[in-house]
């Protein structure tokens, strides 16, 4: 997987998993992807809605 692709605009998908907040979500793979793949401390990523703590579901995430 070549991983400067994440900095020209991407959406991915996630699997959240039940009692993670979105933002929770979104920050592990924001980690995740800055200190495996070297990505610059200020790496742009956000999701495109909320889920809730209490649902588990499809997370539209957008670098």
């Amino acid at each position: 997987m070549i991983f400067v692709n994440f900095l020209n605009g991407q959406i991915l998908l996630i699997d959240k998993p039940l009692y993670f907040t979105s933002f929770q979500a979104v920050n592990k793979l924001k980690y995740a992807l800055i200190n495996k793949a070297g990505l610059p401390k200020k790496f742009k990523i956000g999701h495109a809605g909320t889920l809730d703590p209490l649902a588990s579901g499809l997370l539209l995430v957008c670098t």
